[in-house]
């Protein structure tokens, strides 16, 4: 068997079944361009499907394993696309293949193919990022516009607040102070008795600390009733 097949893409342009290799391929093809074609010659006069020629025109036949493939008659490797395909190749949630490479996804599309979940609307990504919001931006972007958000944000107005007492006074210190103030009562309020003091300072900052968000404690109620009227 003698081919002639192009270089361009492997195009069978002449087929012949001889039983001996020719000593010059132009007797028998004379349009033969080297420059632009390649021949070979097989003592089986069956062409193989899938074949390959080597430097000395003899075809030989190509068997390939599951990781390659035949594109324009000769033997590739098969791409990350075609692994993933196949099955061969499994690729986690949070990738995907950019140019051949197997990349990470962006926090944005984690979250359009539903890998990643954010606060909204009190988180945001930013550069792949995710970033809080404060409660004083949410309100003032608009980013409140139903029942359910505007309880979420006074229940968070409520927590900020506790967690900022908490910074300096604990729980256990807080309740503390209330019962020895309770004692101080009980006792018919001794004067400068050190429990009222304490309690007293500790009271006055805890006003202290509330007293610096009134305004966003009002905007949230403000935003709870105005959705409760929808």
């Amino acid at each position: 068997m003698l081919v002639v097949i192009s270089n361009k893409d492997n195009t069978i342009l002449f087929k012949e079944n001889i039983i001996n290799k020719p000593q010059s391929i132009t007797d028998l093809f004379p349009l033969f361009d080297p420059d632009a074609m390649n021949w070979g010659w097989s003592e089986n006069l069956k062409l193989p499907s899938n074949f390959q020629i080597d430097k000395n025109n003899y075809i030989f036949e190509d068997s390939i394993d599951e990781y390659q493939k035949i594109e324009k008659g000769k033997v590739v490797d098969k791409t990350l696309e075609d692994l993933v395909t196949d099955g061969l190749y499994q690729l986690q949630p949070f990738e995907k293949i950019i140019n051949g490479e197997v990349i990470q996804k962006t926090l944005e599309e984690q979250v359009e193919d539903g890998i990643l979940t954010i606060d909204v609307p009190f988180e945001y990504i930013k550069e792949n990022q995710i970033f809080t919001y404060t409660l004083e931006q949410v309100i003032s972007n608009n980013l409140i516009n139903t029942l359910e958000l505007a309880n979420e944000l006074k229940l968070r107005v409520y927590k900020l607040i506790e967690n900022n007492i908490a910074k300096e006074y604990s729980y256990s210190y807080e309740v503390k102070m209330i019962k020895e103030y309770g004692l101080w009562l009980a006792e018919n309020k001794p004067t400068d008795d050190y429990r009222e003091q304490n309690f007293n300072t500790m009271q006055a900052r805890i006003d202290n600390i509330k007293s610096d968000f009134v305004d966003i404690k009002i905007k949230a109620k403000e935003l709870v009733l105005r959705y409760s009227k929808d």
